[in-house]
């Protein structure tokens, strides 16, 4: 259950949580997704932090990403068990979805009298190498999340 909570769903969830339910939902088609807020949050926060901007509220007005809330993950996700410590200080077992080969195509909008195209490419690679995306990303100290445009 934790594991099938864990993902972003684009098609329906199984209303059962089994690894039967889960494997007969990827039969059929199952899609998944990523918020594409973190997507463009991975991109401001990088040009900030390069001083490629004076301020992040002047970069999240000048391009969006297009779609919706989230953006479709190419890819199939498998179940990782990861130790968490909880609020007592406790070690604690939690099962994650992992990607561990994916991609996102996504299509931007942006303001060309602010920022060249080659700047929203630059913004989107520099928030890949040094901020990425998700769960124990490069930002947080994690080895995770990192990605490139091509």
């Amino acid at each position: 259950m934790e594991f099938m909570q864990s993902l972003h769903w684009i098609t329906p969830m199984p209303t059962e949580y089994t690894e039967e339910a889960f494997e007969a939902v990827l039969a059929k088609g199952a899609k998944f997704g990523f918020p594409a807020t973190g997507l463009k949050q991975s991109a401001v926060s990088a040009a900030y932090r390069a001083g490629l901007t004076k301020d992040k509220v002047s970069v999240y007005g000048a391009f969006h990403i297009l779609g919706g809330e989230l953006v479709e993950i190419i890819g199939m996700p498998r179940m990782r068990e990861d130790y968490a410590v909880i609020n007592n200080g406790a070690p604690e077992i939690r099962y994650r979805a992992e990607f561990t080969e994916w991609s996102i195509e996504f299509e931007v909008v942006y303001n060309s009298s602010v920022y060249s195209l080659e700047q929203i490419i630059n913004f989107f690679n520099f928030g890949g190498f040094a901020v990425g995306i998700g769960d124990w990303r490069c930002e947080k100290g994690g080895i995770f999340g990192a990605y490139r445009i091509v």
